[in-house]
């Protein structure tokens, strides 16, 4: 039973719903549902908002994503958390290994410091679930740990290194000329 589904993604950002949202219709507010036998390594990537936990170990068919996390199939490396709650529901904001994790098997990825995924504030420029592009800038600020905890991709001639964590740098917008975010 190798993993189904195993691929890599450095300097990802995703935003939830809001950490006090009330909002959320169906299922869990979680950043990442790790699902039975899924193989995501992820690196460099910041999960930030959400009114839930970090990781949620989905179960299918009997299975457990548990098998994930423990043979090592699921991996984050170098990324940055912050801003979930105590549980669905529940607006105290609780950004501690043992609330991420839900004392599951995915606490050692904020426990296992060799990792190096911090429960830390990104400290981005403004989020905004409005239609009014112009609150919204996910951009680090000066002082951010995304610009300094982060670790170069493979030189394969595919990915291109950048100096941060998080899919946008501090200076510019990789999303100019081509996205409504840029209006």
């Amino acid at each position: 039973l190798t993993p189904q589904s195993d691929f890599k993604v450095y300097n990802m950002t995703i935003i939830g719903a809001g950490a006090t949202s009330t909002n959320i219709s169906g299922g869990a507010n979680a950043a990442i549902a790790l699902r039975p036998w899924a193989g995501p390594k992820i690196y460099n990537s910041i999960f930030t908002d959400f009114n839930e936990r970090g990781i949620l170990l989905d179960t299918q068919n009997g299975n457990t994503a548990t098998q994930s996390v423990t043979s090592a199939y699921a991996q984050f490396h170098n990324t940055l958390w912050w801003d979930f709650v105590t549980g669905s529901g529940n607006q105290n904001i609780d950004n501690t290994a043992a609330n991420l994790g839900r004392n599951t098997v995915a606490t050692n990825y904020w426990t296992d410091l060799s990792l190096k995924n911090d429960i830390a504030n990104p400290m981005l420029m403004s989020i905004s679930r409005t239609n009014v592009g112009a609150l919204l800038d996910p951009r680090p600020q000066a002082g951010s740990p995304a610009l300094t905890n982060f670790t170069a991709p493979p030189e394969d001639g595919f990915l291109s290194p950048v100096s941060y964590t998080g899919a946008f740098g501090p200076n510019d917008l990789w999303v100019a000329g081509w996205t409504a975010l840029a209006e």
